[in-house]
């Protein structure tokens, strides 16, 4: 195959190669929307160089559209990978909470965007991303039994301390 049928056979699977983002790209949103645009660009190029090894182009979109959904959804590792780049930041803002100093939100913490920085009433440090009323979303300084504070939707461990909290 020539490398312009080439192009044209990878141009005609795009509408996959969409719906493999998808999940990604969900998990992304507490994140700076310049790292989501790196991080999609990092799995359309691993995607392409799948493409020109020279299997059947549908059984590697398909097996690649099925292991990046399945890693996002069991793994969340986009969002504990992006974390783990910002974590430093966190542990230092949080030293300045915990030292008694305050946070001006909105604050750019890492690769994400918090919108409220806060000690609670039990002397937890909480970056919320989403600060909305009815139920906050963001990261927790804490071990997995943080969660037994809040009203949980949705709790994930981006690292040893840290927690990733959706309240309902």
């Amino acid at each position: 195959m020539n490398n312009s049928n080439r192009f044209l056979s990878v141009m005609s699977e795009v509408p996959v190669l969409v719906f493999a983002g998808i999940p990604i790209a969900g998990s992304l949103w507490p994140l700076d929307s310049t790292m989501v645009v790196v991080l999609s660009l990092l799995s359309g190029f691993l995607l392409v160089g799948l493409i020109l090894t020279g299997i059947p182009i549908r059984r590697r979109l398909i097996v690649f559209s099925a292991l990046m959904i399945a890693s996002v959804a069991f793994l969340n590792w986009p969002l504990k990978l992006a974390f783990a780049a910002s974590q430093n930041d966190f542990e230092r803002v949080a030293k300045q909470l915990d030292d008694g100093e305050t946070v001006q939100a909105p604050i750019q913490i890492g690769l994400f965007n918090v919108a409220k920085a806060e000690v609670n009433r039990n002397g937890v440090i909480c970056f919320w991303t989403d600060d909305d009323p009815s139920g906050a979303t963001g990261f927790v300084n804490g071990d997995e039994s943080v969660g037994e504070e809040f009203n949980l939707w949705s709790q994930c461990g981006v690292a040893r301390d840290w927690q990733f909290l959706s309240e309902d």
